[in-house]
């Protein structure tokens, strides 16, 4: 069903729906709150201000660090963000950062994890988990929903299960907005 949210929002990730669906459970993220933190970050790619998110082929402003595929300046916020060569690169990228944040943070709740993904220095921190949260449940609401995980969703947690794809303090580094 975030297929379809794609579709409504004309996001240039169309077609990567089940893409992000099947990541999230691969990582143990519930994929809905992917697909919040997208819409929140770009309107699902599909906004005005999200031009940066088209050229990047990222669902949200990962600050660039040296694995980033490439370099995508954003010169309203006057930073470097990371560009990837394919959407499905950006997305994988996102539910990286977020199983860092689990593991190695320990932090489960948007409310725990957005202070250090998007630091008040730069946003309104009360909005945009308040964002979040109202997203999610939008979401759940959705009719064609009923049979899909996100219809149980606990908003307040983040993980929806231990994952294959768990990050060590070794091999982890962040890629927050934070500098």
């Amino acid at each position: 069903e975030i297929e379809k949210e794609l579709q409504r929002f004309n996001s240039p990730a169309e077609g990567l729906g089940q893409f992000i669906y099947d990541k999230g459970r691969e990582y143990g993220i519930d994929p809905v709150f992917a697909y919040a933190w997208f819409r929140k970050e770009t309107g699902l790619g599909g906004n005005s201000g999200a031009v940066t998110a088209r050229n990047a082929k990222s669902m949200s402003n990962i600050i660039w660090h040296e694995g980033c595929y490439r370099k995508v300046y954003n010169s309203n916020l006057k930073k470097n963000f990371c560009g990837y060569e394919s959407w499905e690169d950006g997305i994988d990228e996102w539910y990286r950062q977020m199983r860092l944040y689990i593991d190695r943070d320990k932090l489960d709740t948007v409310e725990e994890i957005v202070p250090k993904y998007a630091p008040s220095s730069e946003n309104d921190v009360e909005e945009y988990i308040e964002d979040i949260r109202d997203f999610v449940e939008e979401y759940k609401e959705i009719p064609c929903v009923s049979k899909s995980l996100a219809k149980n969703a606990d908003v307040g947690s983040v993980a929806s299960a231990p994952s294959a794809r768990q990050t060590s303090d070794k091999d982890s580094k962040d890629i927050s907005q934070e500098e």
